[in-house]
């Protein structure tokens, strides 16, 4: 288990996994990076943190497509 990592975890507090793209909407990382976080050494961890931004532009590259706005809540947390 890594217990000394320089990489702290992006996560904000807001949890919502999106089912239809597999990740968080909230810090955007996929289910397996949120679980396994802990764990992971730091190679992994910015790994993970560059698949998390690869995430925040497909989910917003999807909602402008579609012509919504993705930056308000509404969008972003679907009720």
């Amino acid at each position: 288990m890594n217990t000394k990592s320089c990489i702290e975890s992006p996560c904000i507090g807001k949890c919502r996994l999106d089912v239809t793209l597999e990740y968080c909407i909230g810090c955007w990382r996929d289910a397996k990076d949120i679980q396994n976080w802990i764990g992971l050494s730091d190679s992994e961890r910015a790994l993970a943190l560059r698949r998390r931004k690869r995430n925040k532009i497909k989910y917003l590259r999807l909602f402008t497509e579609k012509g919504l706005n993705a930056n308000t809540e509404k969008n972003r947390n679907p009720e």
